[in-house]
C-alpha cells in the first residue's frame, strides 16, 4: 500500500490515544482521550493533506460514532470524571457543522455506583467494542443495543447479621433519535429480560421488524411494539 497521506500535528494532547475513528465521504471524526474527549472533525478533500477542521472537548471518550444525516453525529462510549477515571457508559449527540461544531446532549446509560460503602454497581454492553452489536435505523430514528448489569452488596438484617447479596441483570435499551429536538436523545425504552443471582441471561440483539423490535436472549424472545408502544407477551426459547 502507497502511504497518500499523513496528519499528527495537532492531533491529540500529550499522553494521549486514539479511542475511535469513523469515516464519512470526505470527512473523518477521530476521537482521542486521557481527561478529556476531544473529537476531531478532519476535512479529507485532499486525501493528501488531512486537515482538522473542528473539535469537540468534553468528559469521557467515544469508541464509535454514526453519522446520523447531515453534520449530525451519534457517539456511543464512556463517560468520565475531571481526572480521567471511567464513571459509566453514555451516548452523545454532536453538531459537527463546520464552525459550529458542539456537544447538544449527553445521556447517561449506566453509572458506576457506590452507595455508603454496602453495595455496588455497573453496567457494559456489547456495543462498546462491536459496533455489529447495534441496531441502527437512521431512518425510522432508533438506536438500540444490549446492556448487562450487576450489583453487589451487603444487606443488614436484624438477628442474623445481616448477608451479601449479588443480581445480574440483563436489559435491552431503545433510543429514539431525533435532531430536530433540542434534546435529540429521548429517554430510551428499557425491555428488561430475567435477572438472576448466578449469571447474566445474555440479551444478544435486537431486530427491527416493520413495527417490532425483537430482542433475543439466551432464554426468550420479548418484542416491543412501535406502533402501540408496549412491549408483547414474551416467547421462551427452547
Amino acid at each position: 500500500f502507497d502511504l497518500i497521506g499523513h496528519l499528527s500535528d495537532n492531533l491529540g494532547k500529550p499522553g494521549e490515544e486514539i479511542k475511535s475513528v469513523r469515516y464519512d465521504g470526505e470527512t473523518a471524526y477521530i476521537v482521542t482521550f486521557e481527561l478529556t474527549d476531544p473529537l476531531y472533525v478532519i476535512d479529507l478533500q485532499d486525501p493528501s493533506s488531512p486537515t482538522i477542521v473542528g473539535e469537540i472537548l468534553q468528559p469521557g471518550f467515544d469508541t464509535y460514532q454514526h453519522v446520523w444525516g447531515d453534520n449530525r453525529l451519534i457517539g456511543i462510549g464512556y463517560d468520565a470524571d475531571e481526572n480521567g477515571f471511567v464513571t459509566g457508559m453514555k451516548i452523545s449527540a454532536y453538531n459537527v457543522s463546520s464552525g459550529e461544531e458542539e456537544p447538544l446532549q449527553t445521556y447517561n446509560i449506566f453509572s458506576y455506583d457506590y452507595s455508603s460503602g454496602t453495595s455496588w454497581s455497573y453496567g457494559f454492553s456489547e456495543a462498546l467494542y462491536n459496533h455489529k452489536a447495534l441496531l441502527v435505523s437512521v431512518e425510522r430514528g432508533y438506536l438500540g443495543f444490549a446492556v448487562q448489569a450487576y450489583e453487589y452488596g451487603y444487606v443488614e438484617s436484624s438477628g442474623s447479621g445481616g448477608s451479601w447479596y449479588s443480581i445480574y441483570h440483563s436489559y435491552y435499551y431503545l433510543f429514539k433519535i431525533d435532531f430536530a429536538n433540542k434534546n435529540p436523545i429521548a429517554d430510551p425504552i428499557i425491555i428488561e429480560h430475567p435477572s438472576s443471582n448466578d449469571y447474566y441471561v445474555g440479551v444478544d440483539r435486537g431486530l427491527m421488524i416493520d413495527d417490532y423490535v425483537y430482542t433475543l436472549s439466551d432464554q426468550m424472545v420479548i418484542t416491543y411494539s412501535l406502533a402501540d408502544a408496549q412491549i408483547l407477551e414474551p416467547h421462551l426459547v427452547f
